[in-house]
């Protein structure tokens, strides 16, 4: 009877020796081996594979036999692992590690996923992509980041980089039967009315058609002449055939899903608070009708603003989730991705390479992880063109001019609780699907990107102290800038021509143009200069008192 106790406890002692060395295999030795590199140290684990390596057996606990030419040496097993990856056995680093460092050891959080959608791949096939979102978003910035990134992107205007669909007559007349038919974004093309949809399809095919002529010519400096914008030298984008930015454009985004085999969209988003309290509110004044099918003008222009801000995009959202579970074939893709316009100029440096390395994703950019940490490292100074919030005495720097431009909102609101509870109510649908309302989970530099890269490099290992920043905002916009109107105005950025004033009136939306045309219709008018945040034309006559230079200002000379 004791004999077969003490054999049923050897049993047991057996099974519980067995138990924890299965434990040890499959999970305290993967943590040691990964908490040791993670601390510097050198694998624990073997390279099994190299043709040295001979396991040991019984009789070889202290040593293990190599054969070489016909030649038995004896080595220690860690000599004989040095011997095959060529590092000396002194030159092995040892490190302590404290036993709870290793059991505690996680490995560093992954940057948040961004918004994006898929359906379809041929990886023979380059997209179009479309750049859009609603007027102030910041699509600009987003233009020249992709052309640093390699992607071809045909622009109609030096200043915006939009391409105006003047060959059809612009926007407004495809964009709001389209809207009146629909009364939303996540619309198809195939049951709108055909007196909508077929002179539709064919204007989008003209703009389409165009673009892809322009998209092989050079970058031309007069306004409505199409071409290709420069790209970053030996940059490339593998997904990507060419593209094309205009904010409105998101309002055809089925369409063009509906024309283009291989489409993707670039969806730029601002916090619509922001955009509610922008000067510039085209898209209420052009479309807010169409949409809702009455103006609202008993509702506040900043509730107009956000309810329409919120259902556009909000509504391509749904659209792009749907197209998310729809099966294409080889011969068709789609896809989507949404980009914060306030992380490209986030003072976080972790926030700006995340972003840029989502946009590289999306577009298959050619760059390596420190050429996009390098461009991160090149702080971005300027959100876009279209922002119209009037500007905020006392505030001095470029730094300072974009922290007063994003999360204005915060102070207009400040002690209005009715109001703001509103925007929300109207805004809801947007705030909270794109991660403004509660507030997104943003990269912090403790995490990594998909590959565990961390972007640590500093301006000076980027070599930026010595090149020329010629796709810096901040420095572009210290530049003159030349454009010409039909060849008939000229016009230098950040330059102001003094007095000799004859009138002013506030254009229509962004076109500059319209500052010139009138200046050539108005009697002794030689000069103008253009307010970009009031939209504000001056008219002047030959007997201005010279030019200075100030930002936010454009002036301009007629020829001849």
């Amino acid at each position: 009877k004791m004999k077969a106790n003490k054999s049923k406890w050897r049993i047991i002692l057996n099974l519980i020796l067995i138990i924890c060395g299965i434990l040890y295999i499959w999970y305290l030795f993967p943590l040691l081996n990964s908490a040791i590199r993670a601390h510097g140290g050198n694998s624990i684990r073997p390279d099994i594979s190299t043709s040295n390596f001979r396991p040991k057996t019984s009789s070889q606990s202290q040593s293990v036999a190599v054969e070489t030419d016909r030649t038995i040496s004896t080595t220690s097993p860690e000599e004989t692992i040095a011997k095959d990856i060529d590092i000396p056995i002194k030159d092995i680093p040892v490190k302590d590690i404290p036993i709870h460092e290793i059991l505690s050891y996680k490995p560093p959080p992954i940057f948040p996923s961004p918004i994006k959608f898929t359906s379809g791949s041929n990886k023979e096939a380059k997209a179009v992509l479309v750049v859009g979102g609603t007027d102030g978003s910041g699509t600009r910035r987003v233009v020249q980041i992709l052309t640093q990134l390699g992607v071809t992107m045909v622009s109609e205007d030096p200043e915006t980089y939009d391409i105006h669909a003047d060959i059809v007559g612009g926007w407004p007349p495809i964009v709001s039967p389209v809207l009146a038919a629909a009364k939303t974004l996540n619309y198809n093309p195939k049951l709108l009315p055909k007196q909508v949809s077929m002179p539709l399809s064919k204007s989008l095919k003209s703009l389409l058609d165009l673009a892809k002529r322009d998209s092989v010519k050079p970058q031309s400096q007069i306004l409505a002449v199409g071409g290709a914008l420069k790209k970053t030298a030996g940059s490339s984008s593998s997904e990507v055939d060419f593209g094309f930015k205009a904010p409105v454009a998101m309002t055809l985004v089925p369409w063009w899903s509906e024309l283009l085999p291989h489409f993707k969209f670039l969806h730029v988003l601002r916090d619509g608070r922001d955009i509610a309290f922008s000067v510039n509110q085209g898209p209420v004044e052009k479309f807010y009708r169409d949409m809702y099918g009455t103006p609202d003008l008993a509702m506040a222009l900043p509730l107009r603003a956000i309810r329409l801000w919120s259902d556009w995009n909000h509504q391509i959202y749904e659209w792009a989730q749907l197209q998310d579970s729809t099966s294409f074939d080889s011969t068709h893709s789609f896809g989507y991705l949404a980009i914060h316009s306030e992380d490209l100029v986030s003072e976080v440096r972790a926030v700006r390479f995340a972003a840029i390395s989502n946009l590289a994703k999306f577009v298959g950019s050619s760059l390596t992880a420190r050429d996009l940490c390098c461009l991160a490292v090149r702080h971005t100074e300027f959100m876009g063109s279209h922002d119209r919030t009037p500007k905020q005495q006392g505030l001095g720097g470029q730094q300072k001019q974009v922290s007063s431009r994003y999360g204005k909102w915060k102070g207009l609101l400040h002690g209005n609780t009715a109001l703001s509870q509103e925007l929300y109510r109207l805004g809801g649908p947007g705030l909270r699907t794109f991660g403004y309302e509660p507030m997104r989970t943003l990269a912090n530099e403790s995490m990594v990107d998909e590959d565990g890269y961390r972007c640590t490099l500093t301006a000076e290992e980027c070599g930026f102290a010595n090149i020329e920043e010629t796709n810096n905002i901040a420095e572009e916009l210290q530049q003159p800038e030349m454009w010409a109107v039909a060849n008939k105005c000229e016009t230098f950025g950040n330059i102001d021509y003094i007095g000799a004033d004859i009138s002013a009136f506030v254009m229509d939306g962004e076109d500059n143009s319209a500052c010139c045309r009138q200046c050539l219709s108005t009697a002794n008018c030689k000069h103008f200069t253009i307010s970009t945040d009031s939209r504000v034309c001056y008219l002047k006559h030959q007997g201005i008192g010279g030019s200075k230079s100030k930002m936010g200002l454009v002036s301009g000379n007629v020829i001849g």
